[in-house]
Formats: structure tokens, C-alpha cells, sequence
């Protein structure tokens, strides 16, 4: 314990190390950090709508709405109420997930070497996997929440699954299935190219473990199901409803301007314009070395697999593989540099089947304090601003780079907040709001004629309108994506609710039953096993 305990400290260190400006009052400019505190804002008002699961934001995009969590990944913000409903606000809730997700990465890459190998090659592989320089750009550059939190679950999901499926305890399975849930909706494209990465450490137990093939398949299978239907109310809608965004019509970017050279990617050039979008040079140099003159033996086959998929998603990082960004799923992906989180996880645990001897133990360990003290003059903030809760509940943008969360109806997007919710478009009289929520809105229409009103919400799937308790389909003629409705002279009650339509109730559905299947047999197995164990006493 007081071995685990000394190399613990280390980690503790090294995460304080790299995450101190956190710990300052206040926050500091990145490209999506402050887009993170509003998300949360409007995650929180959504809840307390009781919109479950969140899908329709109503208060951004100035009032106007659009569907940010029917495509953003949510995982963050679910966990970010948690601190908030301790009585941080909601910066301060934010600064906690990137300092969790940093110590997570760290304790995770820890006992995952430690796990496979020992203490000091678990914590090797942590430091290695906690300086890599692109996670200190994703800190202190980009803010990628998502990305950062999907970093520190990479290694527990991968310890688990090696754990059940090597002693198909029921506790694995279902940690496993959790973590790989959490990935899931952490981070779209984190989630889509670290998945591969599971299934090939995994498939790696058929020729390393001593189980039958048969029970390594089925057991990554049940983790992969299991994972993948726990999450599918939230990956269905995206995937399916995607058509129904700009994303699926216009690309975020020019992705032909966003590769990079081999040589920076490993650290022996520096990019003036994103010096930490690298692997670094202590890394690749670490990698080379070792695998150059240690015994891997033992190891070979594996390590020889891992290092291909390692290069060949380096080599997608260049323009050399271009032409794979085109295929489905990769063509919505905005930056090829986002490899650069599951290819930190993977150089990591190669190296923790490479460690096999003390020298290169000791070899590394000074390569690791080495890549520690490189990456330290990075760790620093030029400006620092305090503002409270008010600033960001107040801000009504979109929280996207170019509003690609838009749905393809809207031809004129909404630049500034609507004077009244609903308005006359023809004839005249009375209308008082009565109720307003994300997810809801009611208002009574005293009209002297025959009118027509606008509802200033963006209109999508999902939205049902009822006048006077009827069911009525709006009319969909403004630029702007929003409705309209004809109305009869006289008193009017005019109800609109945002609901789940078929395709989303069948994903949720699948979810729930999913959790209660995984469940349900969690407890079949472990009073089998009770059984078992008695009838054999």
C-alpha cells in the first residue's frame, strides 16, 4: 500500500502540474471553454423543464431555439450538473470536469499499466499519457470539453473490458458497458475512432488469453452491444435526423487546410500555428528506442498490431491519406488532428508492453520527467476574467462555430432576440403568454377577425401544436424556419409541445429496456454464481 500510495503521488503531482491555472479564480479564453459554461446553463434549464432526455434548446439561438443536444454530445453537461447542484457556479463547474478528466487520465493510464505489467510501468504510462502536448492544447487552446473527459475514460474502458473478458466477473461487464456509454456521448468523433481501437485490444485476447475464443467474442460482443444500446437514444436521432441539419449539406471545414506534416506530428518540427498538435518528441523518441533495443518477445505480436494502427492513424493526420476523409462518417469530421486524442491513449499503452526490462524502465522514466518539464512552459494563461452565472444564462448564441446545428428550412438565421414570443402577422387583437419553457409553450389569442399568428420558434420534428385541444399542422412559409398559424375570430388557446417522435421513442426505448436487460442480468449471474458456489461447499 505504501508503494501504491508513492507512485499515487507522483500522478497527484504531475496533474496538479498541469492543471494549477484552474485553480485561479475566475476563467481564461479558449476556443470552446466559455461555449462549455453556457451549454451547462441551458443543460440545467432543460432538466428543469423536465425534458428527458434534453434534446431542444429554447433559449438559445436567440430565443429562436434549435436541437443542441439531439447532436452535441450531452455526457459533459450531465456530469457538470453535479457540481452545480453542490453550490459551484457554473464556471466553477466546468474547471472541475477539466481538472477531473485530468486526473482520471492519469489514475486510469495508472492502474491499466499496473494492471498489465506493474507499479512503475503503470505510472510511466500515466505520465507519458498525461504531458502528451495535445492534451495540454485541448486545456488551454482549444477547451474541447468532450475531448478532454473522453481522454481520462479511454483507459478505464479498456481496463474493464480486458477484465471481464478475461474473468467475466459481472462487475466488469457492467463497468465496461458504463464506460463505454460515457464515451459514446462524450465525444461524437473520439468515441468513432477510439471504438476501434477497443475491438483490436480485445481481439488481441484470442491469441494472448487463456479463455476459449468463443468466450473472448462473446464477451466483447456483450460489451459492444451493451455499450452501443445504452446510448442509441442519443446516437439513432443523431445519425438518422442528421439530414434534417446544415452539417449534412455544408462541411464545417476546408479539411484539405487542417493536415499535418509527419514531421510535426511526432515533434521534430514545430507548427507556428498549433505548436502542441503533436505526439511530442520525448513520446515518439520513448517509442523508437525502446522498440528499437528492448526484448518484446513476449509481446511482439501485439505490439506489432497496435504500432499499425498506431501509424496508419498518424498517416491520416497527412495529407497522404486524404482520400479516406471522404467515406461516410469521416466526411463530417471537421479536423483530422482530433486522432491525436485515441493516438495519445495508444502510444501510451504501447509502451507498457515495451517496458520489459529495468534498464528501459529506467530509460523511460527519465524520457517521461523529461516530457513532464517540456510541456510545462505551455501550462500558463495570459488572461484571466471573473464572470459570474448571469453572463453566461444571458447569452442566447448558438454555442457553435458556424451555426451547423441550423435545420435546412431556415434561410435567414435569427440574428438578434424577438420582441414578443408570438406576434400577428395579420389582423389584431390580444395575446398573453402564459406559460414558457424549453420544451413548452401556452398562450391565449383574443382576436376581433380572422388572424394569422407567427410563433417565434424554429420549427422542428417533434413540435406539436394544438389550438382549442386540436391538433393542427402549422404552416411553414417564413425564411426563418418558424410557424404560423391561422386562426378563427374569438378566444383562441394556442399549446405547443416539444415531444419525442417515433424514431426517437423507439431509441429511447431501446435505451431503457437495454439498462433493464443489463441489469436484470447482472442479478441472474451473480445468483448463479451464489448457487454455484454453495452447491459446490
Amino acid at each position: 500500500m505504501k508503494q501504491h500510495a508513492f507512485f499515487l503521488s507522483f500522478i497527484v503531482i504531475a496533474c496538479f502540474l498541469i492543471t494549477q491555472p484552474f485553480f485561479k479564480e475566475g476563467y481564461f479564453p479558449t476556443d470552446d471553454g466559455e461555449w462549455a459554461i453556457v451549454r451547462l446553463a441551458e443543460m440545467k434549464s432543460e432538466i428543469k423543464d423536465l425534458q428527458i432526455p434534453p434534446r431542444w434548446s429554447g433559449f438559445l439561438n436567440h430565443g429562436y431555439g434549435y436541437p443542441l443536444f439531439n447532436f452535441v454530445y450531452p455526457f459533459p453537461y450531465y456530469l457538470g450538473l453535479i457540481p452545480n447542484l453542490l453550490g459551484f457556479n457554473l464556471t466553477e463547474s466546468i474547471k472541475i470536469l477539466f481538472v477531473l478528466s485530468i486526473f482520471l487520465s492519469g489514475t486510469g493510464m495508472y492502474l491499466l499499466g499496473k494492471y498489465l505489467k506493474d507499479e512503475w510501468t503503470g505510472i510511466i504510462a500515466s505520465i507519458f499519457y498525461l504531458v502528451i502536448p495535445y492534451r495540454i492544447a485541448n486545456l488551454y487552446e482549444r477547451g474541447s470539453l468532450g475531448e478532454v473527459l473522453s481522454g481520462g475514460i479511454f483507459p478505464f474502458l479498456v481496463l474493464f473490458s480486458i477484465l471481464f473478458i478475461r474473468k467475466g466477473s459481472n462487475i466488469f461487464y457492467l463497468l465496461s458497458s458504463l464506460f463505454l456509454f460515457f464515451i459514446l456521448l462524450s465525444h461524437n468523433v473520439s468515441a468513432l475512432f477510439f471504438i476501434p481501437v477497443l475491438i483490436i485490444i480485445s481481439a488481441l485476447e484470442l491469441f494472448g488469453g487463456k479463455k476459449e475464443k468463443y468466450v473472448i467474442i462473446r464477451r466483447t460482443f456483450f460489451i459492444l452491444v451493451s455499450g452501443f444500446t445504452l446510448s442509441s437514444y442519443f446516437i439513432i436521432p443523431a445519425i438518422l435526423e442528421k439530414k434534417n441539419i446544415l452539417l449534412s449539406v455544408i462541411p464545417l471545414t476546408h479539411i484539405s487546410e487542417y493536415f499535418l506534416s509527419f514531421s510535426s506530428i511526432v515533434g521534430v518540427t514545430v507548427s507556428k500555428e498549433r505548436p502542441l498538435f503533436q505526439i511530442g518528441i520525448f513520446h515518439a523518441l520513448s517509442f523508437c528506442l525502446v522498440l528499437l533495443v528492448g526484448k518484446v518477445n513476449k509481446k511482439l505480436y501485439s505490439i506489432s498490431i497496435l504500432s499499425i494502427l498506431l501509424f496508419f492513424y498518424i498517416l491520416m493526420m497527412t495529407p497522404i491519406l486524404r482520400p479516406l476523409w471522404n467515406l461516410p462518417f469521416l466526411s463530417s469530421i471537421d479536423f483530422p488532428w482530433r486522432l491525436l486524442g485515441p493516438i495519445s491513449f495508444l502510444i501510451s499503452f504501447i509502451l507498457i508492453f515495451l517496458a520489459e526490462s529495468k534498464q528501459i524502465k529506467i530509460v523511460l522514466t527519465v524520457l517521461a520527467v523529461f516530457s513532464l518539464l517540456w510541456v510545462l512552459p505551455y501550462v500558463k494563461i495570459n488572461t484571466l476574467f471573473v464572470k459570474n452565472d448571469t453572463y453566461y444564462t444571458s447569452n442566447d448564441a448558438t454555442t457553435t462555430s458556424t451555426d451547423e446545428l441550423m435545420p435546412v428550412w431556415v434561410l435567414e438565421k435569427p440574428t438578434e432576440r424577438y420582441q414578443n414570443k408570438i406576434e400577428f402577422l395579420k389582423g389584431l387583437g390580444n395575446i398573453h403568454l402564459r406559460d414558457q419553457k424549453s420544451n413548452y409553450l401556452k398562450a391565449t389569442i383574443d382576436t376581433s377577425m380572422n388572424s394569422q399568428v407567427q410563433v417565434n420558434t424554429i420549427y422542428y420534428p417533434g413540435w406539436e401544436y394544438k389550438i382549442n385541444g386540436v391538433i393542427i399542422k402549422p404552416i411553414l412559409t417564413n425564411k426563418n424556419g418558424t410557424v404560423i398559424f391561422n386562426l378563427s375570430r374569438g378566444y383562441n388557446m394556442l399549446e405547443g409541445t416539444f415531444k419525442e417522435t417515433p424514431l426517437r421513442l423507439v431509441s429511447d426505448l431501446i435505451s431503457i429496456f437495454s439498462a433493464i436487460g443489463i441489469l436484470l442480468t447482472v442479478i441472474w449471474l451473480s445468483r448463479k454464481n451464489v448457487v454455484r458456489k454453495y452447491s459446490k461447499q
